[in-house]
């Protein structure tokens, strides 16, 4: 499924047109967001192609490389690609902890949101997302941040 948004331009398109770092520092809160969104679904092809902008709203798009694409690793661990630019040791806004919270302390958003994946993806991806979910959230709401794992393998397991 696509949806189209006019005037929208990826990343690469205009990065010649914006100073780098102020550009991530404007749009920090919703780089992160996609940032622990795509630790979530386990995308690993996160780059300046795989988001749009179009005005001052940021888009995601190309999930190719996501739920399964890592098999049977995506329902024990959550892998991150040595060279994959993130957030590590960042604090994390403090609106988007506290959204976080709400959504770990309310059962009832996670059961309806387990039961939306079950319509677009089987029973047992949708448990191993709200668990990607519950485990990157307990962190975030502990720590406020999310720490680089250590060691060579780059991945948290799932408990």
């Amino acid at each position: 499924m696509q949806e189209f948004i006019p005037d929208a331009e990826m990343f690469y398109e205009i990065e010649d047109r914006v100073a780098g770092g102020s550009f991530r520092e404007k749009y920090r809160e919703e780089f992160m967001k996609m940032w622990v969104f795509d630790l979530i679904i386990g995308n690993v092809d996160r780059h300046g192609g795989n988001f749009l902008f179009s005005g001052d709203v940021l888009y995601a798009i190309d999930h190719g490389h996501s739920l399964s694409y890592n098999d049977k690793e995506f329902f024990k661990a959550i892998s991150i690609r040595t060279g994959q630019r993130g957030f590590f040791g960042e604090e994390i806004p403090a609106g988007l902890v506290q959204s976080i919270q709400k959504f770990l302390e309310n059962l009832e958003y996670q059961q309806i949101l387990e039961d939306l994946l079950e319509e677009i993806i089987d029973k047992e991806f949708a448990v191993a997302c709200l668990k990607r979910i519950r485990f990157i959230g307990d962190m975030i709401v502990k720590n406020g941040k999310i720490d680089r794992p250590t060691g060579s393998s780059f991945h948290y397991e799932i408990r």
